[in-house]
């Protein structure tokens, strides 16, 4: 079974796992988060470890987005920054003149974060006066995510006995996770 071998490599090979969660948050963060917070209370990854390598990739992934967006900003005509203007130009009083509670907000929007990052790399603002609310949305984002995989793997885990509904379970922690953050998508978006 595919899913077998790659549970092996993972477990054979940690390095391989920490690998690919880093390279995981730089596209999608929450998933792989909460996916490897599962793994690690099943006690597959180190907690410490994990927790370094999200925190790292995290900002390291952000630092990029944002770049990136200070260079489709030199791009005239540029289909994406087009598309990133469009979708976040709403935002761009926001983004300049509270970009600690954009950024703070941003970072629990689902599939928003990165436009927004773009976008204020594309608007030029210092990344210094970005990087600090970046650092404090990920550790609490970190919490949140991490801390809901983490007590699902935690839960699976005790109830052993009832193995054979894990999928169930898995399922029900990323349907009660994602309706979790549309929830406070819809709050940020009325706040914002």
């Amino acid at each position: 079974m595919p899913e077998n071998n790659l549970l092996l490599y993972l477990t054979a090979s940690p390095t391989l796992a920490y690998i690919i969660v880093a390279l995981g948050m730089f596209v999608e963060g929450d998933i792989v988060l909460f996916s490897a917070a599962f793994v690690a209370s099943l006690g597959l990854l180190d907690l410490g470890n994990l927790a370094m390598v999200v925190f790292i990739s995290m900002l390291l992934g952000d630092a990029i987005w944002y770049t990136f967006g200070k260079a489709i900003r030199s791009a005239t005509g540029n289909w994406l920054n087009k598309w990133v203007s469009k979708v976040t130009h709403p935002f761009d009083a926001h983004i300049k003149e509270r970009p600690f509670h954009t950024i703070f907000f941003s970072k629990f929007a689902y599939g928003f974060h990165h436009a927004i990052l773009l976008r204020a790399g594309s608007l030029k603002i210092p990344y210094p006066n970005l990087l600090r609310a970046d650092i404090i949305a990920t550790f609490v984002w970190m919490i949140i995510v991490g801390g809901l995989g983490y007590a699902s793997g935690t839960w699976l885990h005790q109830g052993e006995q009832y193995l054979h509904y894990a999928g169930y379970v898995m399922v029900a922690a990323i349907v009660i996770f994602i309706t979790i953050e549309q929830i406070i998508v819809r709050q940020t978006k009325k706040r914002l």
